[in-house]
């Protein structure tokens, strides 16, 4: 496989687009590699990089489950607004079921909280939920909205 380099800094390298997102989502639907499909094209770059940074969005999709597949550890971004937090529950049990079924040692790095606006009640009541149900797998540094 021949993947270019979008752009390149000594020591990082980019890959973007490995799944042309757009389609890829429609095209592993029906493929019988269709959780493993990331696994398989990363294994071409194991070997070149002692760590490979996956960003995926927020869509509970295939390329997701692809992503956690081929994963030594999830770092989930949490925004801290009231809808966000309902999704909390559906990667945990996404992250549960790949560790089952496909990777069982799939490790939770920790929880970012993004979007964050210190000065609003909801970002500290939600930041205080989610200290008391993970403790020290929240992470101290947050993502604010200006950035």
């Amino acid at each position: 496989m021949n993947y270019r380099e979008k752009f390149y800094i000594q020591f990082l390298a980019s890959y973007p687009d490995l799944l042309k997102t757009a389609g890829a989502e429609m095209s592993l639907i029906n493929s019988v590699y269709r959780n493993q499909a990331l696994k398989i094209i990363l294994s071409y770059f194991r070997a070149e990089h002692d760590y490979i940074i996956i960003d995926c969005g927020p869509t509970l999709g295939i390329l997701l489950v692809n992503a956690l597949v081929v994963s030594d550890e999830v770092i989930i971004s949490i925004q801290t607004e009231e809808f966000a937090v309902d999704g909390i529950v559906q990667i945990l049990n996404t992250i549960q079921n790949v560790r089952r079924v496909e990777n069982h040692s799939l490790k939770i790095a920790g929880f970012l909280l993004t979007i964050v606006q210190e000065n609003v009640i909801e970002y500290r009541e939600i930041k205080k939920a989610m200290i008391e149900q993970f403790g020290d797998l929240v992470f101290s540094t947050a993502i604010n909205q200006s950035a």
